[in-house]
């Protein structure tokens, strides 16, 4: 996850916040780097989603690789409540 965030983190820089397009890029990628940190990785996406077009461009192999993450986390999810019900023989 720190990687995921470092690399988050290290392809856009934005500037102040009257800098026009794309001004309000810098709090976007602040609030996903607050929910990686969390384990919130559908609001990271979420907030990612806010991002300029531009910036949305520059990060995009990091959407990837949360939306991979994410989808692996819901599978492995799955798995466990699958194996849980086999245990106790509540099988759907």
């Amino acid at each position: 996850m720190d990687r995921l965030l470092s690399s988050a983190e290290s392809l856009v820089r934005v500037g102040a916040t009257d800098a026009g397009p794309g001004a309000g890029d810098q709090s976007s990628l602040d609030g996903a780097a607050a929910a990686l940190r969390a384990g919130d990785m559908a609001q990271a996406l979420s907030r990612i989603d806010a991002l300029s077009p531009e910036t949305k461009a520059k990060v995009a192999s990091v959407v990837s690789e949360i939306t991979a993450r994410r989808d692996a986390a819901a599978t492995l999810a799955t798995l466990n409540q699958q194996a849980l019900a086999a245990i106790s023989g509540k099988l759907p």
